[in-house]
């Protein structure tokens, strides 16, 4: 799986650094969209591996909306080297700031779309931790569009904290190739075309 791939390298490349200490987790900022079914999926690969991570849902249930995460969800629960929390609003978010310099990575996977005037408090709150990790210099990855930017129309909205990598499935969209996308999306990778079989919807 190409996410876990990269997700794996950019965490061991922290920690090869001296910037993360081994055994430091990879931190899933998972939310109600196709982009966490997949960010989840990787999820369960990296810590079959042997690397530990931390999921947090930015979400209001108790599981994701999304059929695909949702089956990945309950799947984590039986790794002794995952660990889920609900992070419903910015309270709860408070509970992770403390520490986040101490994430080998953080995987976005909040939604890119800017429909919404305001952002949903839950995406809020996963919004105000991306933003708090990439201070500290914790690298984020963001899973087929940075939350806050629209990969459809290349539209931002004020006060997106970007990435540094982004990984987008099949063919890279035109507006995540536009400079003032790319400001936000940091390195762009193409994942290949094995994964999943219906990446196509998953895309969409």
């Amino acid at each position: 799986d190409a996410i876990a791939e990269i997700a794996l390298a950019l965490a061991k490349g922290r920690i090869a650094s001296g910037a993360a200490a081994p055994g430091a987790p990879v931190f899933i900022l998972a939310g109600s969209g196709a982009e966490s079914a997949l960010a989840l999926e990787a999820g369960l690969r990296i810590a079959a591996s042997g690397t530990p991570i931390v999921v947090a849902l930015c979400g209001t249930r108790a599981r994701p909306e999304h059929a695909a995460a949702s089956a990945a969800w309950d799947r984590l629960e039986s790794l002794t080297n995952a660990r889920r929390f609900r992070v419903p609003d910015m309270r709860e978010a408070a509970h992770f700031r403390a520490g986040i310099e101490d994430v080998a990575l953080v995987m976005e996977a909040l939604g890119g779309s800017t429909d919404a005037i305001v952002p949903p408090v839950p995406t809020q709150a996963g919004i105000d931790l991306v933003i708090r990790a990439r201070a500290t210099g914790v690298p984020c990855l963001a899973i087929t569009a940075p939350v806050g930017l629209d990969p459809e129309t290349g539209s931002r909205r004020r006060g997106a904290p970007g990435a540094d990598v982004t990984i987008t499935l099949h063919r890279p969209l035109i507006t995540l190739l536009s400079e003032t996308s790319r400001k936000l999306v940091g390195e762009l990778i193409v994942a290949p075309l094995d994964l999943p079989r219906d990446a196509d919807t998953l895309a969409q």
